[in-house]
C-alpha cells in the first residue's frame, strides 16, 4: 500500500521531532563522542529496522558511524540510509564502502525516501 500525503507529512514531523530530542539530549557538557556513542549504544540495544544517518556530524562522521554499526554483529543487519548535503559521486562511493543501504542528497523528496524505506523494509501492511 503506498504512503499517503498525510502519512508522509507525519513521518517527516516524526523525524524532525526525534532529531530535535536527540540534539537536546546531547547538548551540554559531555565527552566528545558522547552523543554518537549514545546513538550506537541505543542501536545495539533496540535494534531498529532502519536508521537515517547524516554524514556531517562533529567528531565522527556518518561514514564511520555506519562502518561501526555494520561491523558489529548486533547491528549489522540494520538498514542504514544516509541523508546528506554531499552529492558528489565520491561521497556516494564512500557510503557504499561503509555498507550504507541507501543515500539521499538534501533536499530530497519525502516520497522517494518512503519508496526506499518500502524497498528496504517491505511495504506496510
Amino acid at each position: 500500500m503506498p504512503w499517503t500525503f498525510a502519512e508522509t507529512n507525519a513521518l517527516s514531523d516524526a523525524i524532525v521531532v526525534a532529531a530535535a530530542r536527540a540534539m537536546s539530549r546531547s547538548s551540554g557538557p559531555r565527552r566528545p563522542h558522547g552523543a554518537i556513542e549514545m546513538g550506537v549504544a541505543i542501536a545495539r540495544e533496540s535494534r531498529p529496522d532502519l536508521i537515517f544517518l547524516d554524514v556531517n556530524m562533529p567528531v565522527m562522521d556518518g561514514y564511520k558511524v555506519c562502518e561501526t554499526l555494520k561491523a558489529d554483529p548486533a547491528t549489522r543487519d540494520i538498514t542504514i540510509i544516509m541523508l546528506t548535503a554531499l552529492g558528489a559521486e565520491a561521497d556516494r562511493a564512500r557510503a557504499r564502502r561503509a555498507s550504507a543501504d541507501g543515500y539521499f542528497t538534501k533536499p530530497f523528496s519525502p516520497l522517494e525516501l518512503l519508496r526506499k524505506v518500502d524497498q528496504e523494509l517491505g511495504p506496510r501492511a
